[in-house]
């Protein structure tokens, strides 16, 4: 009996990698000529990666259809249990690159670390918000004080100062 063709995550994961990584290289020849350069280099190096992940998916892909021993079972199915927290994860960090733009970098952050923290163990609340608070004082002093540089305020406090 003829085994049905399955294709390996790798080859998924990485093909839609390669493509981000083409528009991402699109987006960047925006920038200015002396800005471009690294970004560049490191997608390069990134593509370059995934197209060696590609590579492998591929010959897991055919060793699977070949002989369906070659490859353990395990590679194929994820479970729940195993991409829950990458999951759970990429929604914290999608709700927290949101909040950037609604309330701004440093409350953003301090939401972002406190729920996360809490979600991945620590129970503590009154400690979580501390370590988060202590750890936005640094950055604000480095980044703003030091470097001078502004990180975004959000749309409510733009519209609360004016």
């Amino acid at each position: 009996m003829k085994s049905k063709l399955r294709i390996h995550p790798d080859v998924v994961i990485s093909i839609i990698a390669i493509l981000f990584s083409g528009v991402l290289a699109y987006e960047i020849m925006d920038y200015p000529q002396e800005a471009r350069l690294f970004p560049l280099v490191f997608l390069g190096f990134f593509t370059l990666f995934m197209v060696i992940v590609l590579v492998r998916g591929i010959r897991k892909t055919v060793a699977k259809t070949e002989n369906a021993e070659a490859v353990p079972e395990s590679e194929w199915w994820c479970k729940w249990e195993t991409i829950r927290n990458p999951l759970i994860t990429a929604a914290f960090i999608i709700a927290y690159v949101a909040l950037i733009g609604i309330v701004g970098f440093y409350i953003a952050s301090i939401l972002y670390m406190c729920s996360a923290m809490y979600y991945f163990g620590s129970k503590r609340i009154v400690l979580n918000a501390l370590i988060s608070i202590g750890t936005m004082v640094f950055v604000y002093a480095l980044i703003t004080w030091q470097l001078s540089v502004t990180l975004p305020v959000g749309l409510i406090f733009e519209a609360i100062m004016g």
